[in-house]
């Protein structure tokens, strides 16, 4: 699906009063990368059913291992867990 500027605009996904804004209602994300990945997906939506059902079945997995989640991850933690997963397998 393409979504114009004007459109991104009438709808309040991004705005000049951030408080405002369905971004701002909708980020609940806990690290910058989180929030422009988020916003990625606002600027670029899905383009097919199949797309959105996936996102959907990824979401409720998410929810259902929320409560294991610990309660604060940070940016040295996903920094560290990037290297972890980027390394080579011996």
């Amino acid at each position: 699906m393409d979504i114009d500027h004007s459109t991104l605009h009438d709808l309040n996904i991004f705005g000049r009063i951030e408080a405002e804004t369905v971004l701002h209602l909708l980020n609940y994300t806990r690290t910058v990368d989180g929030k422009e990945t988020l916003r990625q997906m606002f600027s670029e939506p899905f383009g097919t059913v199949e797309e959105i059902a996936a996102s959907q079945q990824i979401i409720k997995a998410f929810i259902e291992v929320l409560p294991h989640f610990p309660e604060t991850i940070t940016n040295g933690t996903l920094m560290v867990l990037d290297k972890y997963y980027g390394a080579p397998v011996r």
